[in-house]
């Protein structure tokens, strides 16, 4: 059995930190789904203790280790008083520059996990049983508020409670959007306390399908979905480039999933007052033009009732209407 020791850029998607590698040098990417049996190089045990921005390990953290200061995530254009409501923290260099971001996952009230981010390489490792933090930001949401965001990273969470005016709750899954399911279904019963749920993943094909997923997983209508405007992929995105009304925008019309084929009746209002017009004939019974408006063309009119009703009588009657059809209708 291989077991994950570290998270890497992938190669074959856009993402910076979705590839798990295994002890054996396979590795799989958690955004797009790509499997590479030997992903590079198999890498020894020993070189992956070794190297600090990979480094990894399962052992339960002690409260106390969970280190770093508050500070603005400058490179993520996230404030420091956002980064303090999320308990995300920041160690510095010897010269004073920004080295690591530490995002905690916690399990009640207590620091199970984090995340630790070099911000010179990119490169996302690990500490602490990651598998039992709920998921990120959890921790600050009360239950039973009218909206709860989901997005598909931590900086994407706090980028997004950022553009919404730091109104309302914004959680992470855990990791990425191949495994966002999953970390759904563990939180299920606290994401349903929520009015409404609002999936904004990233605008990339794994992110769109991840979302329809999760999405399906609520009752009809609860969640919806955030279409993010074009040329910009996930919420920090956004923040980085100050598009906060735009992100409200698309906030307030993410729109619920619904089935193939079935077309909501708002959807097609606007076609509906622009309609063609049709002329109708009338009824020689008032009642029915009362109810249907007269007959036109195109319409298919079933005429159903019991035996010796008189159905054969009310047809002929309309076959003599129907055969003027050509004739200019008379009022």
């Amino acid at each position: 059995m291989a077991f994950v020791k570290f998270h890497v850029a992938c190669s074959a998607c856009e993402s910076s930190d979705a590839v798990s590698v295994n002890d054996d040098g396979s590795a799989k990417c958690f955004s797009c789904g790509e499997f590479f049996p030997n992903y590079q190089k198999p890498v020894s045990l020993n070189e992956v203790y070794t190297r600090e921005n990979i480094k990894m390990t399962e052992i339960p953290i002690a409260q106390d280790e969970y280190v770093g200061v508050f500070a603005a995530l400058r490179d993520r254009n996230i404030s420091e008083a956002t980064a303090k409501k999320y308990n995300v923290r920041v160690t510095h260099t010897s010269d004073g520059e920004v080295d690591k971001h530490y995002y905690p996952y916690y399990l009640g009230n207590e620091v199970v996990a984090y995340k630790i981010r070099k911000v010179a390489t990119k490169g996302f490792s690990s500490k602490g049983k990651m598998q039992d933090g709920e998921l990120f930001g959890q921790q600050i949401c009360n239950k039973g508020a009218k909206y709860i965001t989901i997005t598909e990273g931590e900086c994407d969470a706090m980028a997004a409670y950022e553009l919404t005016g730091s109104r309302w709750p914004v959680v992470s899954v855990k990791s990425g959007a191949q495994a966002a399911a999953s970390d759904i279904k563990r939180n299920l019963e606290f994401l349903n306390s929520f009015e409404n749920i609002i999936i904004c993943f990233d605008s990339d094909k794994p992110g769109r399908e991840a979302a329809r997923k999760v999405a399906s997983l609520f009752p009809p209508n609860k969640a919806k979905i955030m279409s993010l405007p074009v040329d910009y992929k996930d919420p920090n995105d956004m923040l980085k480039k100050n598009k906060h009304k735009e992100f409200v925008d698309s906030f307030w019309q993410a729109k619920s999933v619904t089935p193939a084929g079935i077309i909501r009746v708002s959807e097609k209002k606007e076609e509906w007052k622009d309609r063609s017009q049709s002329i109708s004939l009338q009824y020689p019974w008032q009642g029915l033009n009362d109810k249907l408006l007269g007959m036109r063309r195109g319409e298919l009119i079933t005429v159903a009732a019991g035996t010796g009703v008189g159905k054969s009588q009310l047809i002929r009657e309309l076959s003599r209407i129907i055969s003027s059809w050509n004739k200019p209708p008379t009022t």
